[in-house]
């Protein structure tokens, strides 16, 4: 293949980037496949069903998200390009039908086609853009993509717990890859962090993934419900399920759905970024498939005896969704929002509590608790609306969970770790914790103790603040990007050297 053919597979980033007709095409096979998924689960409801059930939706995670990136640097409108996802998205409804018969007679068609899809897949960018940079990172996911194959090959020759075991960590292979920059001896990490993303583009494919999802939940509820008819029952189960659906659809999109491009675009590393947040739709979308699975009972058996299996299924469904919508809320604006930390808590506390009920009212639990987080969005975000704000990577909001309250908490724990001595602590380690703790607001008391104990040590003073004044709480991520853009951030401004930028004065 030509320079002038391979320039031309590229996207141009001067043209608009949206998904294309192909890619939607692709799209449409991942309705069947999260159908197959839930119905496989809702017929196996054991614990063991739904490992099974985490496993194969890894799988299927995987061809998708590796498709969409494929797509975000090559153009889906080339020929060539259209050739490659067309029988992907054949193999994908291969793999889809393989579904509930995948961990029994049909587990070999179902691993063959996957590894076939990856390796092709990464084989044709190799060959397709040689000579350019993108093809050395496609190597490397080629042979990593070898790697994980032997392992679902060879998995699919086993029964019972042996392929279970092998399965999963070929399944959690592919989070290792990812993380480790498809990295390997000679050849180094992939940097893929350094890569340009088509910000427009990659965002909006995971949005129309989370309308799959949607969709995916739509047809289960009312495919259910055609089988019953217009009875009373029948219909009140479906506006609850249909009233689920819909809040955790409000839910994503409201703010951070939404926002997803321009938080892509103003994040430091982009790449990096948008590979945090496909964990977090993909979390999202298994608490979809298990919510969906929830619906179909809500709609099968409205007013049936109490069980604590449909129970945790119709409110941890949700739950989990909570929780993976909270990881795209940090990732966005930098803090998760207090409703779908509580919301998640109760969800979860209160499925042993509710198990007594019939899945009817089960269902108005969550609808009740959905609804209560929904409208605290709508009014959090009038009153005070929020930029997008991702984290810096490996900065100081690098934890998912960091919120206010542990902003608060953490200096404190460092100050009183640094008013005792630490053995095998260098006090160079212990100055730099002294001067994190100063900035990020550590209680009066706790910091005059540490730099009583610093001065008697080196008599290093830290200017953070003066002796006797109040407490006060932690700063907000504004003042402290603020403050990290000042000139002298990071120096103590008083008369001895910082203990990290400068020498520690003897004793």
């Amino acid at each position: 293949m030509t320079a002038g053919n391979t320039r031309d597979l590229l996207r141009d980033h001067a043209e608009p980037q949206r998904a294309t007709y192909v890619e939607l095409f692709f799209d449409v096979i991942f309705v069947f496949a999260l159908t197959r998924l839930s119905n496989t689960l809702f017929h196996n409801l054991t614990w063991l069903g739904a490992l099974h059930t985490v496993i194969l939706l890894a799988a299927f995670w995987w061809v998708w998200v590796f498709t969409a990136w494929t797509t975000n640097r090559l153009n889906p409108a080339q020929p060539a390009i259209q050739l490659v996802i067309v029988p992907i998205a054949l193999g994908t409804l291969i793999m889809a039908g393989a579904v509930p018969a995948a961990f029994g007679k049909d587990g070999l068609a179902f691993a063959v086609t996957y590894v076939v899809i990856q390796i092709g897949r990464a084989f044709f960018v190799t060959v397709a853009l040689r000579g350019r940079e993108v093809s050395i990172g496609s190597l490397q996911q080629l042979i990593w993509a070898c790697f994980s194959g032997v392992l679902w090959i060879a998995g699919a020759f086993t029964t019972g717990p042996v392929r279970v075991l092998i399965w999963l960590f070929a399944a959690a292979l592919g989070y290792t890859m990812t993380q480790l920059d498809f990295r390997l001896p000679r050849l180094g990490p992939a940097r893929i962090a350094t890569q340009a993303v088509n910000a427009e583009h990659l965002a909006e494919r995971y949005q129309q993934f989370m309308i799959v999802a949607f969709g995916e939940a739509i047809l289960a509820s009312g495919g259910q419900f055609a089988a019953f008819g217009f009875k009373p029952d029948r219909v009140i189960a479906l506006v609850l399920a249909f009233a689920i659906t819909a809040l955790l659809w409000r839910i994503y999109f409201y703010r951070a759905g939404l926002l997803l491009p321009a938080v892509i675009a103003a994040s430091a590393r982009p790449a990096v970024f948008a590979r945090s947040a496909s964990y977090a739709h993909l979390l999202m979308a298994g608490g979809i498939v298990l919510s969906s699975v929830g619906d179909e009972i809500i709609i099968n058996h409205p007013f049936a005896a109490p069980n604590l299996v449909w129970s945790a299924v119709i409110l941890c469904g949700p739950a989990i969704y909570l929780a993976g919508r909270a990881r795209l809320d940090y990732l966005s604006f930098s803090r998760v929002a207090l409703s779908r930390v509580i919301g998640l808590v109760v969800l979860v506390a209160l499925a042993p509590v509710v198990a007594f009920l019939p899945p009817i009212l089960i269902a108005v639990v969550a609808v009740v608790i959905l609804l209560i987080i929904a409208t605290s969005d709508t009014v959090s975000w009038r009153v005070r609306p929020s930029k997008p704000t991702p984290p810096p990577p490996g900065g100081r909001y690098r934890g998912m969970w960091r919120s206010q309250m542990t902003g608060w908490l953490r200096p404190r724990a460092a100050a009183a770790r640094l008013a005792r001595p630490v053995r095998g602590q260098s006090l160079r380690a212990q100055l730099r914790e002294l001067c994190t703790a100063c900035f990020n607001g550590g209680g009066a008391r706790q910091v005059d103790a540490v730099r009583g104990l610093a001065g008697r040590r080196s008599g290093v003073r830290c200017p953070g603040r003066t002796a006797g004044t109040a407490a006060v709480g932690p700063r907000s991520p504004r003042r402290l990007a603020r403050r990290e853009a000042r000139p002298d951030h990071g120096r103590c401004s008083g008369t001895r050297s910082h203990p990290v930028d400068g020498r520690i004065p003897s004793r």
